[in-house]
Parts: structure tokens; C-alpha cells; sequence
């Protein structure tokens, strides 16, 4: 997980530095800045997704789940559904950009909880 919040918080440092720069914005520009920004959305979205340990082994190995996690862990992905659900919605309605370049995100989404 620590390497998740790294990487995580080095993107959004670097998107904090695009964005308030008039240099580096005039460089990517509008549509520059709308894919970079759906580039890290469905990162976060893989990253989420992936921190839940029954999505990494089935994401990663061939084995079934049962067979390769044996602590007692909670199984239930309600906190999983509801991270994914906030970040859905708040991409939505937070960032400045078309829903077009946001539907990768959502396809991701269901393909990686699925």
C-alpha cells in the first residue's frame, strides 16, 4: 500500500505543478491535459482495485483466491464498491474536463471488479 500512496502522491504532485504552471499547461494543452488527467483516473482506479487482496491474486495468479489467501480476512468488498463509487462520482463532478475522456475510467472500473 505504501507503494501505491508513493506513486499516488508523485502524481499528484506533478499535476499540481501542470496546473499552476501557465508553461508546462501551454505545452500539453487542453486535450494534452484532459488525457493526463484520465491517465491517472483509471491509474487510481487500478491501484484501488488492486489494494483489495481477492482482486490482486485473481488479477495476478492463476489459483483461485480460497486457494492462495488463507488469513481470516473480511471478504466483503462493500468499502471496495463505495471507494470506487466516490471516486467515480467526485471525477465527475470535480474535474473540469468532457465526459469523454472519462468513460475510460468507468470501463475500468467494471472490468477490474468484474
Amino acid at each position: 500500500r505504501s507503494l501505491t500512496h508513493a506513486v499516488l502522491g508523485l502524481l499528484g504532485v506533478v499535476s499540481i505543478v501542470i496546473a499552476r504552471s501557465a508553461r508546462l499547461l501551454s505545452c500539453f494543452g487542453a486535450r494534452g491535459f484532459e488525457a493526463y488527467l484520465m491517465v491517472i483516473t483509471c491509474l487510481v482506479v487500478v491501484l484501488t482495485t488492486l489494494q483489495h487482496p481477492w482482486y490482486l491474486v485473481k488479477a495476478l495468479s492463476t489459483s483461485s483466491p480460497e486457494e492462495v489467501i488463507v488469513d481470516t480476512i473480511d471478504w466483503t468488498d462493500d468499502k471496495l464498491m463505495l471507494m470506487l463509487d466516490i471516486w467515480l462520482t467526485g471525477c465527475h463532478l470535480m474535474l473540469p474536463i468532457r465526459w469523454v475522456f472519462l468513460w475510460p475510467m468507468e470501463v475500468a472500473a467494471i472490468l477490474l471488479y468484474t
